[in-house]
């Protein structure tokens, strides 16, 4: 994955030339300058070099760092980028557009520089989704952004430090708005551009990409244009990512998503070498080996099937790398790791999986399909049928369906993130998390009255745009790319204009994406109502690592600050809670937050002695 450091600074102002002399000299070890302006400097070091990754715009006018692909979505192809260069004319029209040009023509995974030195502009664009992340801080009025924090704490100018509120946030799984669990780094969030005016000394944040604006575009209803859009769209994504690496390692769980993202990369064009892996345990919830020989056998690819060990130490994950926010240390260290050692050892320059597929195209709410037709088509006896399809999704009944669709379809209803944290987690001390996060002025960037979209959709667009897509933080996967073809430009945009009634049509959970690709599937898993998982494993894990998480968590820093019920924190760990039936995963959470805390003060620590 590509680590890169850019500066921005007045160039006229003294102070910010020897802060920016000051953060270069410590910066530009084991980086090279790959762009360089008055007033801008990127810094960037490629540990995967087998796929271009750096592309300079005509006339010293900045820079793409990441994949990028042409858009229409059927002509996406690396190889119009192989120069490493874009051409003057497209040069120009980006520029003219102050970046938005790259918005519309252009998707994947890149942080864009642009420069007008005759205007002293500048412009810093992350692009709608995609795994390249965009943090950034200041010293002495030079912003800086980078790509990890490891990029940034080499400098002994930057000092960072926990930001409390974000973690109750975290806790009580609000969206955050771009800040990260340090008080002195943000990121540019999906589809953001940081605009500098030399001239004045000014600078802003504006949205170019806005989910909002696409859900509310024209809808597709008809469920068999719907269907073949999602197959044309997802193959042709599938098929520009896999260009990029000639060897291809792939989560297989033999479920549908990522049976699907297999039988794309079995047609790709470019051929590359696809090695699949299937993690089982022998739990009953955990071992899906025999959907995942049926897939291979189907599209002819070697299957490696390795066994999760539960006997796992885990203490060993506070050796992770440190990171802006907490990571899922428990899958990680349990899967992620031994993954990422098999792709070296396999030559693999990329881990590709199938997640997202439940954010695109499966309702998290069924009872929201029907909220969703009212807003959309008022009362009409369709409803009824949109009603029975998510009954007998959710097993729920049609008469509870219909109670809750009438309830938030006829309003305005503002889906809240709060009230599912409520349901999901009985632990935290909901008034001291309010206390500490201000519930009067939170944010809701998802819900605007002025562009209103019904609550299915809400939340589908928060659960798309929660998405922290990051590597891993073992050193193990430091040199791999890791690729979500479902959360590419062209197909998150598609599944925005497709109202959840219509994803789940039929009374089938995932009809959409089944229709679309059920001549490439064995039948076995087109019509798969059942889905694998981890719980039982978890719960083992769990189990071997009692003493060591009891002491982490009860004598942690959630608890310390009030934001975790002690009495029902020793209940769940106990396993006396009635309230806690998914005991080891309602802790995950709590757990990854607690090891991400201590992971920053072992640091904290150290930068004192």
């Amino acid at each position: 994955m590509l680590n890169y450091i850019a500066l921005v600074w007045n160039d006229t102002d003294s102070t910010q030339r020897t802060a920016k002399n000051l953060l270069l000299n410590d910066a530009r070890i084991g980086r090279s300058e790959v762009f360089g302006a008055p007033g801008v400097c990127v810094l960037a070091s490629d540990s995967n070099s087998l796929h271009p990754e750096i592309r300079r715009f005509e006339n010293h006018r900045g820079i793409v760092l990441g994949t990028l692909f042409t858009n229409p979505v059927e002509e996406a192809c690396v190889t119009a980028f192989a120069s490493g260069r874009i051409d003057d004319a497209s040069t120009q029209r980006i520029l003219r557009s102050e970046g938005r040009e790259l918005i519309t023509s252009y998707w994947g995974s890149y942080v864009a520089i642009l420069n007008d030195p005759q205007q002293s502009n500048t412009w810093v664009l992350r692009s709608p989704l995609g795994a390249l992340p965009c943090l950034r801080t200041s010293f002495r009025g030079v912003h800086i952004f980078f790509s990890a924090i490891e990029d940034i704490t080499f400098s002994k100018h930057v000092s960072l430090s926990v930001d409390m509120t974000y973690v109750a946030r975290h806790l009580g799984k609000r969206r955050q708005s771009g800040d990260t669990g340090l008080k002195e780094v943000t990121e540019l969030r999906y589809g953001e551009c940081a605009r500098f005016d030399g001239r004045r000394g000014t600078h802003d944040v504006q949205r170019y990409w806005d989910p909002l604006d696409i859900a509310r575009s024209e809808r597709i209803e008809n469920v068999e244009q719907a269907a073949s859009d999602v197959r044309k769209t997802v193959r042709a994504c599938v098929h520009a990512w896999a260009s990029c690496h000639s060897t291809i390692q792939l989560r297989l769980s033999g479920g549908l998503d990522s049976s699907i993202v297999l039988s794309c990369l079995a047609t790709a064009p470019t051929r590359p070498t696809v090695i699949c892996v299937n993690r089982y345990s022998n739990r009953a919830d955990c071992d899906e080996r025999e959907f995942a020989r049926l897939m291979t056998r189907n599209a002819g690819c070697e299957l490696l099937e390795m066994h999760r060990d539960p006997d796992l130490d885990l203490r060993d994950v506070f050796e992770s790398r440190l990171t802006e926010r907490p990571q899922n240390y428990l899958t990680q260290f349990g899967q992620a790791l031994p993954e990422a050692r098999l792709a070296q050892k396999n030559g693999a320059t990329a881990i590709f999986g199938g997640s997202y597929g439940d954010q695109l195209f499966s309702p998290s709410e069924y009872a929201l399909t029907g909220a969703d037709y009212i807003h959309d088509h008022g009362l009409r006896p369709h409803l009824l049928t949109v009603a029975s399809s998510a009954a007998a999704t959710s097993n729920e009944s049609v008469w509870s369906i219909l109670q809750e669709s009438l309830a938030k379809g006829l309003t305005r209803h503002r889906w809240d993130r709060l009230e599912a944290a409520r349901r999901f987690n009985i632990l935290m001390n909901e008034p001291a998390l309010l206390a500490l996060m201000g519930s009067a002025v939170e944010s809701r960037p998802w819900y605007d009255p002025e562009r209103y979209v019904p609550p299915g959709k809400q939340l589908q667009i928060a659960n798309l745009m929660d998405s922290n897509v990051t590597g891993m933080p073992f050193a193990a996967g430091a040199h791999l790319d890791y690729v979500y073809p479902f959360l590419s430009q062209p197909v998150v945009e598609l599944c925005l204009r497709i109202p959840s009634y219509v994803l789940s049509h039929n009374g089938w959970d995932r009809e959409i994406e089944r229709l679309a690709f059920t001549p490439d599937l064995p039948p076995q898993i087109a019509r798969r109502r059942s889905k694998g998982g981890q719980g039982e494993f978890t719960a083992e894990v769990v189990k071997k690592n009692h003493a060591l998480i009891s002491d982490l968590l009860l004598n942690g820093q959630l608890v310390a600050s009030g934001l975790l019920h002690r009495n029902q924190l020793e209940q769940a760990l106990a396993g006396r809670s009635s309230g806690l039936d998914r005991g080891p995963a309602r802790l995950s959470r709590v757990l990854n937050i607690e090891v991400w805390l201590k992971l920053w003060s072992a640091s904290q620590l150290r930068a004192a002695a």
